[in-house]
């Protein structure tokens, strides 16, 4: 990972040359937990794409709630 940065970072001038192009050509942007929630959300059931993709964002959130009562329940087992 740190070649391709370097390589990066040669070829354009830029140390953050992978954030750019995410944020020119996906509008993608670092946002908070419930931000990315709500975008997730409306593009599972609110219908936005013309697709019938709803279903991946929809397994998206079920992957995270997972990832997330996973972690609640192991806690307990790793601080100790």
């Amino acid at each position: 990972m740190a070649g391709y940065e370097l390589y990066l970072r040669a070829a354009t001038g830029d140390w953050l040359a992978w954030q750019h192009a995410e944020a020119v050509g996906w509008q993608r942007r670092f946002t908070n937990p419930l931000t990315a929630f709500h975008t997730t959300w409306v593009a599972g059931f609110e219908h936005e794409f013309a697709a019938h993709i709803d279903f991946v964002f929809q397994l998206e959130i079920i992957a995270v709630l997972a990832g997330v009562i996973t972690t609640v329940r192991c806690w307990p087992a790793a601080a100790a």
